[in-house]
């Protein structure tokens, strides 16, 4: 299993390595990119120049060892185009994943991991003066993606008390995502399980309500699913302040829960 450093990191190598001498496509830079979901194809255009050109993209991988596949084609898509054009991948830290490869008039990646994070995909045209028409499409993805993101530094959550986690509430479901979140502290060496137990539940409700739990430098986990339950472990991870955050996506659906520790 890879460790990985949070997304934050991989801004900094990207500067590194030409955003600096490059114009990112309208708006879109490494820290606001277009989010993509599962076999939900993106059109659009990239004009190239000689420092390179850029635009980014995100998805929501959710670890297991669940392969994904990220694939651009490119028009045109001639030989000389695809020497100019393509596509990088990023985890967090700004570990390289890996880049397209040539695929007919595309390039595609096949990439599987253990751990859940986000995943920062980095379009590029080098050609000068060269405009290339593209469609990026992702494929293994959940049929509904969860952006995995750090709760803001300024946003209201509890202090950890020191004390054991144990609180209810209930949260009203938004399609741009709802969110509570709660603080644990948390020291290196123990082990430390927290469940979330929800109603009503049913396989689209499933889809989305979960939770996230945020560490220390870029600790982060996913919760495992189960029937009306999910739980994450934390084991050995750095010792400070973690944060539990608890999602709910379905628009209208207000979830009653427990959290526990």
């Amino acid at each position: 299993m890879r460790t990985h450093k949070w997304l934050a990191a991989a801004l900094v190598v990207l500067v590194a390595l030409g955003l600096a001498g490059g114009v990112s496509a309208e708006g879109n830079t490494p820290d606001d990119p277009i989010w993509l979901a599962d076999e939900a194809p993106m059109t659009a255009q990239l004009a190239g120049n000689r420092g390179g050109s850029f635009v980014y993209y995100a998805i929501a991988y959710p670890g297991h060892e669940r392969a994904v596949t990220i694939h651009v084609s490119y028009a045109p898509g001639d030989r000389a185009t695809l020497s100019a054009v393509g596509f990088n991948v990023y985890g967090p830290n700004g570990y390289l994943i890996g880049e397209g490869e040539v695929a007919g008039a595309a390039k595609e990646l096949v990439y599987s991991d253990d751990d859940a994070a986000t995943w920062l995909i980095q379009l590029y045209n080098y050609g000068d003066g060269m405009t290339v028409g593209y469609t990026i499409s992702v494929d293994g993805l959940p049929s509904t993606p969860v952006p995995i993101t750090r709760p803001d530094a300024d946003e209201e959550s509890q202090e950890p008390s020191g004390e054991a986690l144990a609180v209810e509430g209930k949260l009203l479901g938004s399609r741009a995502g709802a969110f509570d979140r709660y603080a644990i502290a948390y020291q290196s060496g123990q082990d430390v399980e927290l469940i979330m137990r929800y109603t009503p539940d049913d396989p689209t409700i499933r889809a989305g309500v979960g939770m996230t739990v945020y560490g220390p430098d870029g600790w982060s986990r996913v919760a495992t699913t189960d029937d009306g339950e999910r739980a994450v472990t934390i084991v050995n991870g750095p010792t400070g302040t973690y944060i539990v955050q608890i999602y709910n996506y379905i628009e209208g659906l207000e979830i009653s829960y427990t959290l526990d520790e």
